[in-house]
């Protein structure tokens, strides 16, 4: 029952909160059955704003190259989160190559990683090939294609790879 002082009158709507980033919702409010008055308008309708959005950031890597074998530079995909996972948000992404070629690291391909309930951080692997070749340091860039269950936005992350290799010095030849 809404008692109408004057000409408005106001309703409470007690809203539950949760922890579930999902898509704003509504709420409808519908009047009947006036009493000594005629209803103008007979609904309206109230927005419950989403205030669970997650972001996620990506970390840039630095690593040694090494000199045999392979090593793994671990690019941290950091999930900020207002509240842990729910579970089932994931992410999508591949390795590029920047001065850094596919001879330098192993393309993984298109990944996908989730997150699981109560989770915050994941980890994307990329395999390094190490050499014994004097070079300059070289990149490639780590970028997330697509998410889901989190905000979209573009992000990468640089992973820099440092030449540890000494160069060969020829004296009195």
């Amino acid at each position: 029952t809404i008692t109408f002082v004057g000409t408005r009158a106001f309703a409470n709507v007690t809203v539950n909160g949760d922890l579930a980033a999902e898509a704003d919702e509504t709420v409808k409010l519908s009047l009947s059955n006036p009493v000594g008055a005629t209803l103008a308008a007979v609904t309206a309708t109230g927005t419950i704003v989403d205030d669970d959005s997650r972001t996620m950031t990506l970390g840039d890597v630095t690593v040694a190259e090494g000199t045999a074998g392979n090593t793994t530079a671990v690019v941290n995909v950091v999930g900020t989160l207002n509240a842990p996972a729910l579970g089932g948000e994931r992410v999508v992404s591949t390795a590029v190559a920047g001065t850094a070629t596919n001879g330098d690291f192993i393309p993984p391909g298109v990944v996908t990683r989730s997150f699981s309930t109560g989770q915050t951080t994941i980890n994307l692997g990329v395999s390094v090939r190490r050499d014994a070749v004097p070079e300059p340091d070289e990149f490639f860039t780590v970028s997330v294609l697509q998410t889901f269950f989190l905000p979209s936005s573009d992000l990468s992350a640089t992973v820099t790879l440092l030449n540890d290799d000494q160069p060969v010095t020829v004296t009195n030849v």
